[in-house]
């Protein structure tokens, strides 16, 4: 349950209107028992989040009450990516660089030099910025190219992957990245290309935990913050944010702090607040169902692996009468989804979604055209897994399917 307090002492909304109009922030709060409700935000900080409630006065949510906020539209809008703009039958694709613990940062190779075992990385959120090439999981560079020839992610693989822009590909050891990426190719060749013809580079790095309250903002870029609070001194609310020492640093310059100097220390970033899509405020709290190890029945699951959506909750889509079961993460306390009957399967769709956890059969729920929505929140602690199997009803198995949509697990403290 979440409780509230009022804050005497910060202006009223009303008086906030008086002084120049006030812009709403409507997000989805998430509390620690992931129930949801909308909120209109006015501040975050270490504190809590203040919302304005209906009778416009501020009060604070306090922090340990709450899992996450989201965006109150859909969390994974593959049609409604930042990093894409089309104009006619051309789309620019912005550049982008994952992080091995899910952290991405929008832009493009930097052209200053840095030490060969750093990347640099021009971030217009962050600036030019240096990251530790073992820290990097994949870069996509960007490009311009014809609608229909989009290029999907690439598949993370046991050898560092290049594909170029004329569609082959490079497998070997990756050594630099820069103006010129620098590659050892299985076959012992040693090459520099181009940076500009260059699609996209994985690399075979482990991936890692985030760390910190994680940030998901408005041009793509998902970053960890240790500090964070809200600046109304301005024309609109600006967050104000201290990123973690590692991995993400300066280019040039001290990249870890001095034991003399006391001040924080770390890359800072400044945004609207308007521009914060959604934060997971332990982010080690909140996993993502399509990141978990899964094995599936009768048919495979697919996972829409484009854009960056809200909380890393990828849709998954499951394409008939299935079974599909999950390994919860160590801790695990709760689940919630929604799952939902694409329009496209509404005239003969017809379905009953069972919800299990180590093979114990915990809601049944029938899903039709007439109720194509259902959100499902259950208690999974002490359980190892949870399974979903889609079993048909009237009218057989035809369209009979369904899309699991914001997804997420709560880890235990």
């Amino acid at each position: 349950m979440i409780l509230f307090r009022s804050i005497p002492m910060l202006l009223t909304a009303t008086a906030c209107a008086a002084q120049s109009p006030r812009e709403s922030v409507m997000r989805v709060l998430i509390d620690t028992d992931l129930e949801s409700r909308i909120v209109d935000v006015f501040g975050i900080d270490q504190s809590g989040v203040t919302i304005i409630d209906q009778t416009g006065v501020q009060r604070l949510i306090p922090i340990d009450s709450i899992a996450a906020l989201a965006p109150i539209d859909h969390w994974h809008d593959v049609t409604n990516d930042p990093t894409l703009i089309t104009r006619g039958g051309m789309t620019s694709r912005a550049g982008s660089l994952t992080l091995t613990d899910g952290q991405r940062l929008v832009g493009t190779p930097s052209v200053i030099t840095v030490d060969d075992e750093l990347v640099a990385w021009s971030s217009p959120a962050l600036g030019i910025v240096g990251l530790p090439i073992e820290s990097i999981r994949r870069i996509a560079m960007p490009r311009l190219m014809p609608t229909g020839a989009i290029t999907p992610p690439l598949a993370i693989e046991l050898d560092d992957v290049l594909q170029l822009g004329n569609g082959d590909t490079l497998r070997g050891f990756v050594e630099k990245i820069g103006a010129e990426v620098t590659v050892e190719t299985n076959t012992g060749a040693l090459l520099d290309l181009d940076s500009g013809n260059i699609d996209q580079i994985t690399l075979a790095n482990d991936p890692t935990e985030k760390s910190g309250a994680a940030f998901w903002l408005a041009d793509g870029s998902v970053i960890c913050m240790q500090s964070y609070e809200t600046d109304h001194s301005g024309d609109e609310p600006v967050m104000i944010c201290m990123l973690a020492t590692q991995p993400i640093g300066p280019a040039l310059g001290e990249r870890t702090p001095s034991e003399a100097n006391a001040e924080p220390f770390g890359l800072t970033l400044s945004a609207p607040l308007r521009e914060i899509r959604a934060i997971a405020f332990d982010s080690r709290r909140i996993v993502a169902l399509s990141d978990l190890e899964h094995a599936s029945e009768f048919r495979e699951i697919s996972i829409e692996q484009s854009g960056t959506p809200a909380l890393g909750s990828r849709d998954i889509t499951m394409p008939g009468p299935m079974r599909t079961t999950w390994v919860l993460p160590q801790s695990a306390t709760r689940l919630s989804f929604n799952a939902t009957l694409p329009i496209d399967a509404r005239a003969w769709g017809n379905l009953e979604l069972i919800v299990r956890v180590d093979e114990r059969v915990i809601k049944t729920q029938a899903i039709t055209a007439e109720a194509p929505n259902a959100t499902i929140n259950i208690d999974v602690t002490g359980n190892g897994l949870v399974s979903l199997e889609i079993d048909e009803a009237e009218f057989g198995p035809i369209q009979d399917k369904l899309v699991i949509s914001e997804a997420i697990v709560l880890v235990g403290e």
